[in-house]
C-alpha cells in the first residue's frame, strides 16, 4: 500500500514538474528541416524553424555536401555510391508546442550501396546513448550523417511515411 501511495506522489511531482517547464529539443541538428509540400500545396516545416525545399527528384551530388531524400527515395553522391531511406522505425520527438520531458529521437532505417555492396542500418537522431545508436555510419571509405528529419512533429498531426524527408552528409 505504502509502495502505491509513493509511485503516485512521485508521479504526480513528475507531472506538476513537466508542466512548469516547458522542454524543447536542444539546438543542433534537429533544430533544421527540411519543407516538404503535401498534395495541397502546403508546407511540413514548423513556423520557426529553418526549412530548405527538397529537390524535386533525385539528383547526384559531391562529397562534403548536405542532400535530402524521401522514404523510398535514393540519392547518388557519385557513380557508385548512394544512400536510399527505407522506412522511419522511431520517432518519439516532442511535437513542436508541446511540454515533454525530453526531445526524443526519430530513427531511420537506411540502405547504403558502396560498389554493389549493400548495407542496411538504422541511424538515430537524439540518441541518449551514442554507443548504442548513432546518427553517423562508416561503409567503406565513406562516413554516411543523418543531419535531420523532416517535419517536425506537431500535435494532433500523424505523420505517414511518405512525408518524411531526411537530410544527409556523406564524407570520405
Amino acid at each position: 500500500m505504502w509502495i502505491g501511495a509513493a509511485l503516485i506522489i512521485i508521479g504526480g511531482l513528475a507531472w506538476w514538474y513537466a508542466d512548469q517547464v516547458e522542454w524543447k529539443p536542444a539546438a543542433g541538428p534537429m533544430a533544421t528541416s527540411t519543407a516538404t509540400t503535401t498534395a495541397e500545396g502546403g508546407s511540413h516545416c514548423a513556423p520557426g524553424v529553418a526549412c530548405q525545399a527538397p529537390s524535386p527528384t533525385p539528383t547526384s551530388t559531391s562529397l562534403d555536401t548536405t542532400f535530402s531524400v524521401s522514404i523510398g527515395g535514393q540519392h547518388a553522391v557519385n557513380s557508385t555510391f548512394n544512400v536510399a531511406p527505407i522506412a522511419i522505425t522511431e520517432d518519439s520527438r516532442c511535437p513542436a508546442g508541446a511540454k515533454c520531458v525530453w526531445a526524443g529521437e526519430v530513427s531511420v532505417k537506411v540502405q547504403i550501396n558502396d560498389s554493389g555492396r549493400v548495407t542496411t542500418t538504422d541511424l538515430t537522431l537524439g540518441a541518449q546513448t551514442a554507443t548504442e545508436r548513432t546518427a553517423t555510419v562508416t561503409v567503406g571509405s565513406y562516413i554516411v550523417t543523418m543531419i535531420a528529419v523532416a517535419p517536425v512533429k506537431q500535435v494532433g498531426v500523424t505523420l505517414n511515411a511518405k512525408d518524411y524527408v531526411i537530410t544527409y552528409e556523406v564524407k570520405q
